[in-house]
């Protein structure tokens, strides 16, 4: 199996979005990235370079997708290499955490407090006004529901909810990690949906090639390393020789 290639090739370039890709200047880059467990290796040996585009990390359970998404977020930081988010190191610099926003399958919200409740208080942490608060109610759709508990939500409009915290600071990056985990299919194509018309950097990892068409490009990551990065899904999805019964929990 051939290594992915960084400089994409003459039908890639063809394309019109991508094209205007390689003219944006770098926002999230990585140089030999690795993060080593106890286990061993989740990511090892990583270089790429991301603008301000949509990008799919896709792979098995286990290949490695939440790591990278936490180091580029700055949860975690490196066993060796580097991971850069506008020319800073994510885990070293809060004021680039700050453009970042992060959403995966845990809202982190409070229970017992109310949607609006939960929005002041990260609107705090961030330092936002309290304005910017009725904008993402009205935005996501959540005015009905800003008085409700969130204990009291379904598990689609907990994470509705905890898309409007991470867009508080109205982040220049978006980090979704696997977003979609135990939504219903209305709540899942809300959220795809409001991803395909948000005009930002967005890195979302998933296990569903389905869920990934409306990114620009498509990172394939295997046992930590990356096998593919290029626009041609089809591609992507040939990496893994693609069949269901293949692999227990293979992308589809």
């Amino acid at each position: 199996m051939k290594h992915y290639q960084a400089i994409a090739s003459s039908s890639e370039v063809r394309k019109g979005f991508l094209t205007d890709t390689l003219k944006m200047s770098t926002i999230i880059s990585a140089r030999s990235l690795s993060k080593k467990y106890s286990h061993g290796y989740a990511l090892k040996d990583l270089t790429f370079e991301i603008g301000r585009e949509k990008i799919a990390v896709l792979g098995f359970n286990g290949a490695g997708k939440s790591t990278l998404a936490k180091l580029i977020a700055g949860i975690t930081k490196p066993t060796s290499g580097e991971i850069f988010v506008f020319n800073s190191q994510p885990h070293q610099d809060p004021e680039v955490r700050r453009r970042i926003g992060v959403v995966t399958h845990n809202p982190m919200l409070y229970s017992d407090l109310t949607v609006r409740e939960n929005l002041k208080f990260y609107a705090k942490i961030f330092g936002v006004n309290y304005r910017r608060i009725d904008e993402i109610l009205e935005n996501l759709d959540l005015k009905d529901r800003a008085d409700v508990r969130v204990s009291q939500l379904s598990r689609g409009f907990l994470q509705r909810v905890s898309v409007g915290r991470a867009l508080l600071p109205d982040p220049e990056v978006l980090v979704m990690d696997e977003p979609t985990t135990g939504l219903d299919f209305k709540s899942r194509d809300w959220l795809l949906g409001f991803l395909r018309e948000k005009d930002c950097c967005i890195v979302f990892t998933t296990h569903s090639f389905q869920e990934a068409e409306f990114c620009d490009r498509y990172l394939v990551l295997l046992e930590g390393q990356i096998k593919y990065f290029g626009t041609d899904l089809r591609a992507a999805r040939g990496v893994f020789n693609v069949s269901r019964s293949n692999k227990e929990g293979s992308p589809v």
